[in-house]
Protein backbone atom coordinates (compact mmCIF):
# COMPACT_ATOMS: atom_id res chain seq x y z
CA UNK A 1 0.00 0.00 0.00
CA UNK A 2 1.16 3.53 -0.67
CA UNK A 3 2.77 5.24 2.35
CA UNK A 4 0.36 8.23 2.23
CA UNK A 5 -2.66 5.90 2.35
CA UNK A 6 -1.15 3.96 5.24
CA UNK A 7 -0.46 7.18 7.12
CA UNK A 8 -4.02 8.45 6.50
CA UNK A 9 -5.53 5.12 7.58
CA UNK A 10 -3.43 5.13 10.77
CA UNK A 11 -4.57 8.69 11.56
CA UNK A 12 -8.24 7.81 11.06
CA UNK A 13 -7.94 4.73 13.28
CA UNK A 14 -6.19 6.71 16.04
CA UNK A 15 -8.89 9.42 15.89
CA UNK A 16 -11.63 6.79 16.17
CA UNK A 17 -9.85 5.15 19.09
CA UNK A 18 -9.57 8.46 20.92
CA UNK A 19 -12.97 9.88 19.93
CA UNK A 20 -15.47 7.00 19.52
CA UNK A 21 -18.37 9.39 18.77
CA UNK A 22 -17.75 11.65 15.76
CA UNK A 23 -20.82 13.22 14.15
CA UNK A 24 -22.08 16.38 12.49
CA UNK A 25 -23.04 19.17 14.89
CA UNK A 26 -26.75 19.91 15.25
CA UNK A 27 -28.00 22.03 12.36
CA UNK A 28 -25.21 21.12 9.92
CA UNK A 29 -26.47 19.92 6.56
CA UNK A 30 -25.23 16.66 5.06
CA UNK A 31 -23.42 17.22 1.75
CA UNK A 32 -23.23 14.45 -0.81
CA UNK A 33 -19.77 13.25 -1.76
CA UNK A 34 -18.52 15.11 -4.84
CA UNK A 35 -21.03 17.94 -4.43
CA UNK A 36 -19.18 19.86 -1.70
CA UNK A 37 -17.25 23.02 -2.59
CA UNK A 38 -13.59 22.29 -3.16
CA UNK A 39 -10.38 24.25 -3.47
CA UNK A 40 -7.89 22.97 -6.03
CA UNK A 41 -4.19 23.34 -5.25
CA UNK A 42 -1.60 20.63 -4.93
CA UNK A 43 -4.03 19.11 -2.46
CA UNK A 44 -7.82 18.90 -2.79
CA UNK A 45 -9.57 19.94 0.39
CA UNK A 46 -13.05 21.01 1.40
CA UNK A 47 -13.36 24.80 1.15
CA UNK A 48 -15.60 25.11 4.18
CA UNK A 49 -13.92 22.40 6.24
CA UNK A 50 -15.71 19.56 7.95
CA UNK A 51 -17.32 20.55 11.23
CA UNK A 52 -17.85 17.66 13.65
CA UNK A 53 -18.68 17.13 17.31
CA UNK A 54 -16.36 14.69 19.05
CA UNK A 55 -16.78 12.85 22.32
CA UNK A 56 -13.58 12.19 24.23
CA UNK A 57 -13.13 8.60 25.37
CA UNK A 58 -13.32 8.09 29.12
CA UNK A 59 -9.90 6.88 30.28
CA UNK A 60 -11.32 4.87 33.19
CA UNK A 61 -13.69 3.05 30.84
CA UNK A 62 -10.73 1.41 29.11
CA UNK A 63 -8.59 0.95 32.22
CA UNK A 64 -5.86 3.31 31.05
Amino acid sequence: MDFALTEAAYTVVRLLQQFPAIRLPAGQKVELTGVEKQTMTLVVSSTEGCMVDITFREEQEYGI
